[in-house]
């Protein structure tokens, strides 16, 4: 908490019996030295000692009554005020050798008490209770002995007086210097407590920012989680349901066509499905960069293969504009999400024209994204970052997405240490530039030959303790020629592992009673230790993600498309138990 104005002085008293003993110790040396040759030895000494008692004395009792919590702040601050005084008296009555010293002494002492008396203003940043008491008797008592007792060698007398009036203005001047040295005290105390409040306001906004974003991970985990267990149920089924129709003798063009456009709907609903995602595993930072030299013009042409049908059916076209080899040393799967999430919302914005895509190098690989779409307006250009914030989707238009996309690119960025740029005006469409890390021109591109795998009556252990979706595995792998084992739980996954020998297990991460996937896949390859497995899950949850990716299996999110979960079973064969 910022301290008060009192509180700062009593905290700078205490910083002063550091630095000010020894300073004024050595004063009182000289005063007395100047004392002893004119006065009698006895009395400079008695002075001497009682001033020295009286400033370490001081010392020890300002230490004692500020370590003292029975004392209020206020009676601390008078018990200062009053030694500071007193301390004044006992300097003041080194003037009583005065009268007998020569000019030079006399004037040697002068000096020393201005240099006590500044020095009380300085250290004790011009409170007028602590200084004004011990400047107004010093210099008065020090003009009133100039008047009195004027030195008598010499001529010139009338100096004197000239100087005793310099001291009365020095009392005037120094005050007037105290209460300005005060007010850039109070000033400074003011402006710290102000900054104190901010920062603590700072702090308090921080963790209450921190909490609400803990809190729509844990949200978005848990709706995620909700939402893709039904949809994968139903991807699975009409995913066999297509296939027991094209295989059928006879084959019904109205089922083609209906369970075509499930399947597109349930397409687009995993993709929004898929950005949260996306988010989720950022946020738990369990994406990890695999860098290598990637070909970018390879990347583009790709991408526009990919994208051409969706842009021709708004009426647009995607032109690219691409040397024949742009190497950049970057992560080729999340360069290609990157680039992906910039292309579909270019054309998702864009309503007339095109769309560029252009590559060129010159220290950097520089990739522009460019349309003829609505435009940012300059006010916007940060938000569009933000997530779920959308440009021209006041009605939440649930085929404009849900408004990731632009926020998984920053991130992506700040992933790849790629610097992003973003070029705009209303009506004018659209530009991004991505500067990525050059890689090696000796760029090359090695293309395995992969084994294929046929599911002819693969033994295929299924756990999942959701009805529903067990079912709809079963339906669909059957329709691949798998022979399916289910189990609900995994006790019953163990006793079919001990008698029916599968060839490979497909294992829903979050089981019912708060069991795990893993729990279970530890449990089978216990029985068979190098079986391949893939865990499947709709939770999004980083903690969930976390665990899930130290687990030696692939690892699969719902809702799960028919070329993914067969592209899976066939890599995790090939790869066994490595996943």
């Amino acid at each position: 908490m910022p301290r008060s104005l009192e509180q700062e002085f009593l905290v700078l008293s205490r910083n002063n019996l550091r630095r000010n003993p020894l300073p004024v110790f050595i004063g009182l040396i000289v005063i007395a030295t100047a004392a002893i040759g004119d006065s009698s030895a006895g009395w400079v000494l008695a002075w001497l000692t009682l001033s020295i008692l009286a400033l370490f004395g001081r010392a020890w009792c300002i230490r004692y009554v500020l370590r003292q919590d029975r004392y209020r702040e206020a009676q601390r601050l008078r018990f200062i005020y009053w030694l500071s005084f007193a301390n004044a008296v006992i300097l003041c009555l080194s003037l009583f050798f005065f009268p007998n010293m020569s000019v030079v002494d006399a004037v040697l002492v002068t000096l020393v008490m201005g240099y006590l008396v500044i020095g009380v203003v300085i250290t004790n940043a011009g409170f007028m209770k602590a200084t004004a008491p011990y400047v107004t008797l010093v210099l008065s008592s020090l003009a009133l002995m100039w008047s009195v007792f004027p030195p008598s060698e010499g001529q010139g007398v009338w100096k004197v007086y000239v100087l005793s009036s310099f001291l009365v203005f020095m009392n005037y001047a120094l005050l007037s210097i105290s209460k300005e040295i005060n007010h850039l005290f109070r000033n400074s105390v003011e402006m710290r407590q102000k900054y104190a409040d901010i920062n603590h306001r700072l702090s308090e906004t921080l963790g209450e920012s921190q909490a609400a974003n803990a809190a729509k991970t844990r949200f978005l985990a848990a709706a995620s989680h909700d939402l893709r267990q039904p949809v994968h149920t139903l991807s699975l089924l009409t995913a066999a349901l297509i296939s027991r129709n094209a295989t059928s003798d006879n084959n019904d063009e109205r089922i083609t066509e209906i369970t075509g456009t499930m399947d597109k709907a349930l397409h687009s609903l995993a993709v929004q499905l898929d950005s949260l995602l996306d988010i989720s595993k950022l946020d738990a930072g369990i994406v990890t960069p695999n860098l290598s030299d990637t070909d970018v013009t390879a990347t583009v042409r790709r991408l526009k293969s990919e994208f051409l049908p969706f842009a021709t059916e708004k009426g647009l076209t995607i032109q690219i504009e691409t040397p024949d080899r742009a190497p950049a040393y970057t992560d080729p799967t999340l360069l290609e999400r990157l680039l992906r999430n910039l292309l579909a919302n270019a054309i998702k914005y864009t309503e007339a024209g095109s769309v560029v895509i252009s590559v060129w190098c010159e220290d950097d690989v520089i990739v522009s994204v460019k349309d003829t779409g609505i435009g940012i307006a300059k006010d916007q250009q940060k938000l569009v970052f933000e997530e779920f914030y959308q440009v021209d989707n006041p009605h939440r238009d649930r085929s404009k997405g849900l408004g990731l996309g632009l926020s998984i690119v920053s991130r992506l960025c700040t992933l790849l240490d790629i610097r992003l740029t973003l070029r705009s005006a209303v009506g004018h469409g659209t530009e991004f530039i991505l500067h990525l890390n050059r890689g090696s021109d000796t760029l090359t591109q090695a293309h395995a030959n992969k084994p294929s795998y046929s599911f002819n009556r693969l033994r295929v252990l299924v756990v999942d303790d959701e009805t529903d979706i067990l079912l709809a595995t079963q339906v669909y792998l059957e329709a691949l020629d798998c022979v399916v084992l289910p189990a609900e739980t995994i006790e019953e996954a163990i006793q079919i592992a001990k008698t029916d020998s599968p060839e490979l297990a497909i294992v829903d991460l979050r089981l019912r009673d708060h069991t795990s996937g893993i729990d279970a896949l530890q449990g089978i390859r216990s029985i068979h230790p190098n079986i391949p497995a893939i865990l499947v899950t709709g939770d999004t949850a980083p903690d969930r993600l976390q665990e899930a990716s130290q687990a030696r299996a692939k690892l699969l999110h719902k809702p799960i498309y028919s070329e993914q979960l067969q592209t899976a079973i066939r890599n995790a064969l090939q790869n066994g138990a490595a996943g």
